[in-house]
C-alpha cells in the first residue's frame, strides 16, 4: 500500500451557484489505467451524472448505476432498520450486469454514511460484481464534520471534479481510517491513498477474497 499527501482544489461558478473543485489523484490514476483501451465495465453506487457518463464513455467503458443515493438519502427514502432489510434494498437496487464483473466501482464519499456493519454487507453484496482485479473508488472524509447527505461529484476531466457544497445540514463525521476499511470491506485491501489537505483522503482499493474465490469473468483493468 502506498500512501502519499497532496492538494486541495478551488471554486468553480455554475449556475448562478458556486461549485468547489476538487482534485482528485485517485481518479487520474483511474484514468491512465482504463485509457489504455479495451472495454471496461464501471458500477457508479452514486447517482446518474451526465458529467460521469460522458467522460466514462470516452474510455470506451459501460457505465451501471446504482444510486444508493436515492435509495439511501433522498427525503423520501426509508432508511433500512436491519440487516436483513438493507441486504433486500440492495438486492433490489443494485443494477444487473448481465452475469458480466465490472473492473472498477465508484463510492465516492457513500462509506461515511454507513455504520461498518452495513459497510460489511454492502462488501457482501458488491462482492458478486467482482474479478480479482476489480478495484473499488472510495473518499473518506477526515475532518469532523461532513454534509448531512452523500456529496454529487461531477467529473471535469482525468485530475479534477466539482461538487455543491452543502455547509447548512451538517452531521459528525466517522473519520474512517484504514483499518475501519479493513474491518467494513474485509475482502478488499488498500492498493493506495491518498491524504489531501480539502479534507478527504482517497483510496484504490482491490478486491482480495480471504477464501480465494474467482470472482465473475470480466475485462481486466489495465495497470
Amino acid at each position: 500500500m502506498v500512501s502519499s499527501r497532496s492538494g486541495g482544489g478551488g471554486s468553480v461558478a455554475s449556475g448562478g451557484a458556486t461549485r468547489s473543485e476538487h482534485q482528485s489523484p485517485c481518479l487520474k490514476l483511474l484514468y491512465d489505467r482504463l485509457a489504455g483501451g479495451g472495454r471496461h465495465l464501471i458500477l457508479d453506487l452514486g447517482p446518474a451524472v451526465g458529467g460521469n457518463v460522458q467522460f466514462f464513455a470516452e474510455l470506451g467503458c459501460k457505465l451501471f448505476i446504482a444510486d444508493l443515493y436515492e435509495s439511501l438519502f433522498a427525503p423520501s427514502a426509508q432508511q433500512p432498520e436491519s440487516s436483513r432489510a438493507l441486504e433486500e434494498m440492495l438486492e433490489r437496487d443494485l443494477p444487473s450486469t448481465d452475469g458480466q464483473a465490472v473492473d472498477v466501482i465508484l463510492a465516492w464519499d457513500l462509506l461515511n454514511y454507513l455504520t461498518i456493519d452495513q459497510m460489511r454487507l454492502l462488501a457482501t453484496a458488491l462482492a458478486r460484481y467482482c474479478h480479482r482485479r476489480t478495484q473499488l473508488f472510495a473518499m473518506i472524509v477526515t475532518h469532523k464534520e461532513m454534509p448531512a447527505r452523500p456529496t454529487m461529484f461531477d467529473v471535469l476531466d482525468p485530475e479534477h471534479m466539482s461538487f455543491l457544497p452543502d455547509a447548512q445540514w451538517q452531521r459528525e463525521a466517522p473519520r474512517y481510517t484504514e483499518p475501519d476499511l479493513k474491518r467494513g470491506l474485509p475482502d478488499f485491501e488498500v492498493d493506495v491513498s491518498f491524504l489531501l489537505r480539502s479534507g478527504l483522503q482517497e483510496y484504490m482499493l482491490n478486491y482480495r477474497p480471504r477464501g480465494g474465490a474467482a470472482g465473475l469473468p470480466g475485462a481486466l483493468v489495465r495497470r
